[in-house]
């Protein structure tokens, strides 16, 4: 699937193949970066906020009645395995062609046009603030537990690519996520594999959490929803 390049000359009017053909809107940029509402030059950081604010209105569990909503979520894993990962991220911006295992990497058979206008018509439906709260009840949840085991047998045990597939999974979560997997095995709900037996994270200790959080890059404005959400979980509490 390769979604119509970027034009390098600003000035050029688009015509019925460019960038603004096809229905859509003059400078209009549909690309990768278009979809999640980012610019080119986004940051890691940018690009996971966007993703996740998708993320929370396209999970299935919001759409029990769509029929497609669990392949447009995988679909959306696809999109921030190419923006997240540098090697990916640098062939699409060269080429403008999603890399992939299968090559270009085909999106379930959907054209860029209707992954664009599906996703694009969900962003402003989800807040920070949404995204915050969703963030302190997702890891540790049914959800989160059906996630893994849908993603498992998906990928055959593969856990890096179920991880790629689970909101908010950073390196520090892959112990616990392990320990989730492993439970699910033992009462019978999966199947020990041999792509699962090469997944052994090591447990961190908090120094170690700490010093891998401190790494990455903040997430300006993020904190402060967080912190809001978990105050207002606490209020109901009482």
């Amino acid at each position: 699937l390769m979604p119509p390049k970027r034009r390098r000359d600003k000035e050029a009017e688009p015509d019925s193949d460019s960038e603004g053909g096809k229905g859509g809107k003059m400078g209009e940029d549909k690309s990768l970066y278009g979809l999640l509402s980012v610019d080119k030059t986004a940051t890691t950081s940018e690009i996971k906020k966007a993703y996740h604010r998708l993320a929370l209105s396209c999970h299935p569990d919001k759409h029990p009645d769509d029929p497609e909503a669990k392949d447009r979520f995988q679909q959306l894993q696809r999109v921030k395995e190419v923006l997240l990962d540098d090697k990916k991220r640098k062939i699409y911006d060269e080429t403008g062609v999603i890399p992939g295992e299968d090559g270009m990497g085909d999106l379930s058979g959907k054209s860029f046009e209707e992954l664009y206008e599906y996703y694009r018509s969900q962003f402003q439906t989800v807040t920070e603030a949404d995204v915050a709260e969703w963030e302190l009840k997702y890891p540790g949840s049914k959800e989160e537990k059906e996630d893994l085991a849908e993603f498992y047998k998906k990928f055959g045990g593969s856990m890096k690519n179920v991880t790629q597939c689970i909101p908010f999974c950073e390196q520090e979560d892959l112990y616990r996520i392990k320990q989730v997997v492993d439970c699910m095995i033992a009462d019978g709900t999966l199947e020990a594999s041999p792509k699962y037996d090469k997944f052994k994270p090591k447990k961190l200790s908090d120094a170690q959490v700490k010093a891998i959080k401190a790494k990455r890059e903040p997430e300006e404005g993020w904190e402060e929803h967080a912190q809001e959400a978990a105050t207002e979980r606490k209020k109901k509490r009482r």
